[in-house]
């Protein structure tokens, strides 16, 4: 019952994501193509919830989140998707810090992330 709790809370939270991100076009960040699908981006990070969480106290991603992860740093347009996401604001308590050091956690470049708040 717990379990399916928290996957509902899950994807009340990837949806708020995927809508977020669609629905605001990311400043600082370049613009996502017409091809990313954003919406999916945010998805593929839905592994990565229960350590982004507010108060987990999970030590590190999980190696699903990981890849999610690596997938999304893997184009531009992806990356302006996630930043127009961490954005948002959603039903889940997020720690900021943990989703904008996710790159790092997964071993990945430690700025990939930084354009978000850069204003260029």
């Amino acid at each position: 019952m717990a379990r399916l709790g928290l996957g509902l809370l899950a994807a009340v939270a990837v949806l708020a994501l995927a809508s977020g991100a669609a629905s605001q076009a990311p400043a600082p960040a370049p613009a996502p193509s017409s091809s990313v699908d954003c919406g999916a981006a945010v998805a593929g990070l839905l592994p990565c919830l229960s350590y982004v969480q507010q108060g987990s106290p999970q030590g590190k991603p999980a190696m699903e989140c990981c890849a999610g992860v690596k997938g999304a740093l893997k184009s531009p347009a992806t990356v302006a998707c996630l930043c127009a996401a961490f954005k948002q604001k959603y039903p889940v308590a997020i720690n900021m810090t943990r989703a904008a050091t996710l790159p790092a956690a997964c071993g990945e470049d430690q700025a990939a992330f930084s354009k978000c708040n850069s204003k260029r």
